[in-house]
């Protein structure tokens, strides 16, 4: 099932797995946008897609945005020359919600490994920044408040 209003489209499907999912979008949306992933359980600030169209606009070349978000009260701001002794957060945001991933990477470093049950968004992601994807974090705007 699809539903779309030229800002949002939604597609609902058999639950294979969290990066089948993935794969799927990948195939799905044009080549040339950015792909936020959320949760059942992720919100987003009312201010956060416009936050996202702000970077985007300032910033046309970056292919990676990372962005701070709120755990409860406190705010994790994205980070950088940690590397992965720290996750994801090492490099960047601390959650996939704070993460906005240019799809056409997909052509250059390949999809979502299914074969992993956990972290092959991070291998993706960390794969992308060693071969020198552009990396931009904000550490002015937030976008995610997790209960």
């Amino acid at each position: 099932m699809e539903q779309s209003d030229n800002r949002v489209s939604v597609y609902i499907t058999r639950d294979t797995g969290i990066y089948d999912a993935l794969n799927l979008l990948i195939d799905l949306i044009d080549i040339n946008s950015y792909y936020l992933t959320l949760g059942a359980s992720d919100v987003l600030f009312s201010s956060s897609l416009e936050l996202i169209n702000q970077c985007c606009i300032a910033n046309p070349l970056t292919d990676i945005f990372f962005f701070a978000l709120y755990v409860g009260n406190k705010k994790i701001l994205p980070m950088k020359f940690y590397g992965f002794l720290f996750g994801l957060r090492g490099c960047g945001s601390s959650h996939s919600v704070g993460t906005l991933i240019r799809s056409r990477l997909h052509l250059f470093y390949g999809k979502y490994d299914t074969s992993y049950t956990l972290l092959a968004d991070q291998l993706f992601i960390k794969t992308c920044i060693l071969r020198k994807a552009s990396v931009f974090r904000s550490t002015s705007g937030h976008l995610e408040k997790l209960k």
